[in-house]
Parts: structure tokens; C-alpha cells; sequence
């Protein structure tokens, strides 16, 4: 019988799996994917704290799903060039590469080869850990159980990473620097879509390409802005620098 803790995790990732799927088919297109973003993050200093903390969640994200197969596949063994184990990673990879893709061809085509880095690294990692944790399953007891997770020691360092990450962006970035709350819990296929991409387009923005849809983002970030403050169903230390 699988692990409880096994069973949480697939439930999860599968919730996960599926708000992202529908944030994709909702935007309109890339800006209005960053304008929805942006209007949560306006500040320069939470920009910055961003721009750091996303990739280390999306990089912890995708440690954490390199642990976890699918189930009622069974364990099915991929080219080397795109990791050793068929698991939750591989599928989630696919879907924000043709979400990004579909979004913007240049842009999400660049960001690809980001989104790959953190696979092959983190399909690498779990394929050493799981070694690590049947070598030591020999030693005690070769009939012992090998966890889904292997010696546990990459997920706590998931865990550490992903956590801390989440706090650092919304205590000081959200609650402190920006005074709004995170676009998250207004939007978790939306956040976790959009959030990504924003950071990778700052980097951009600040080696001077992709100007023209910083602008148009601008405007669209000025547009909800507007809109929400007008509303004023969400709380934002925006609406009143904007008065």
C-alpha cells in the first residue's frame, strides 16, 4: 500500500498540475499573463526579492516532482538526456513549455532552456539521492522499502528552499515593501503561471530588450491597477500612491 505521505503528494501536484493547465488557457495572451502580475509587484525592492525567490521556488518545485512517478505507470526508464525516471516533472516541464511557448514563441522559447537546466540538474540530484538511499537499504536490509523520496535529505533541502523562499516574498516583499497582498491568493494557477515568466522578463527588461512589451505591460499593469482600485475589492498600497 503507498505511503500516506505519497498519496498527499500526488494529490497535490495533481490540483497544482490542473490550476496551472487552466491559467494557461485563460490569458489572453503574454501581456496580459505579466499584467496580471504586475500589478502585484510594483515595487522596485519586492521586484528584486522576486526576481531571486521565483526561480529557487520553481527550482524546488521541480526537485520535489523529480521524486514523485506517476502512478499506475510503473517505473519507466527515459533517455539520459531527459532524465532517468518517468515522474511528475516531465509532464509539468511539458505543459509550461507550450503554455510559455503559446504565450510568446521568443520569449517562452528562451525561457525553455531555463525551465531545462532546472530539470536535467534536478532529475540528476534525485537519481543520486535514490542510489545514495538503495546502497544504504543493502546495508541494513536488503528487503527494506526504498521511499519515494529517497534518503529524504534533497526533499528537506526542497523543502528549506521552497519555504523559505515563500516567506522572504511575502513578509518583507508583500507585507513590508510592496503593501499588497501576494497575487497567489487571488489567482494560484495564475501566480504560479505568470510568476516565472515576470522574473525572466525583468531580466530582460533590465539588459535593455524586450522594451516595447515592457511598455505594453506597463500600460496593462496601469489598466488593472485602475480597475481594481476603482473596485476596491483588493487592498493595495498602489491605489493610494495613485490618488
Amino acid at each position: 500500500m503507498p505511503e500516506a505521505s505519497f498519496i498527499v503528494a500526488q494529490a497535490v501536484t495533481l490540483a497544482v498540475t490542473v490550476a496551472a493547465a487552466r491559467a494557461f488557457t485563460s490569458f489572453d495572451g503574454i501581456v496580459d499573463a505579466l499584467g496580471f502580475y504586475g500589478v502585484y509587484h510594483s515595487n522596485p525592492t519586492n521586484q528584486l526579492i522576486h526576481f531571486f525567490g521565483v526561480p529557487f521556488i520553481a527550482w524546488s518545485m521541480t526537485l520535489f516532482l523529480c521524486m514523485l512517478e506517476i502512478p499506475f505507470v510503473g517505473p519507466v526508464k527515459l533517455p539520459t538526456w531527459a532524465g532517468s525516471r518517468l515522474t511528475w516533472a516531465l509532464p509539468f516541464l511539458l505543459l509550461y513549455v507550450a503554455g510559455y511557448v503559446n504565450l510568446d514563441p521568443v520569449g517562452g522559447g528562451l525561457y525553455t532552456l531555463v525551465m531545462y537546466f532546472m530539470y536535467l540538474t534536478s532529475a540528476h540530484w534525485v537519481t543520486m539521492d535514490q542510489k545514495k538511499a538503495q546502497l544504504a537499504s543493502k546495508q541494513t536490509n536488503k528487503y527494506s522499502k526504498i521511499h519515494w523520496y529517497g534518503t529524504g535529505q534533497l526533499l528537506k533541502l526542497a523543502l528549506l528552499f521552497h519555504i523559505g523562499s515563500w516567506y522572504v516574498q511575502i513578509h518583507p516583499g508583500h507585507m513590508i515593501y510592496e503593501g499588497a497582498r501576494p497575487a497567489v491568493l487571488d489567482s494560484v494557477g495564475g501566480a504560479i503561471t505568470s510568476a516565472p515568466l515576470f522574473a525572466f522578463y525583468e531580466g530582460l527588461w533590465y539588459l535593455g530588450l524586450h522594451k516595447e512589451m515592457q511598455q505594453q505591460t506597463l500600460a496593462k499593469v496601469a489598466e488593472n491597477l485602475a480597475r481594481i482600485c476603482a473596485e476596491g475589492t483588493v487592498q493595495l498600497r498602489a491605489c493610494g500612491d495613485s490618488v
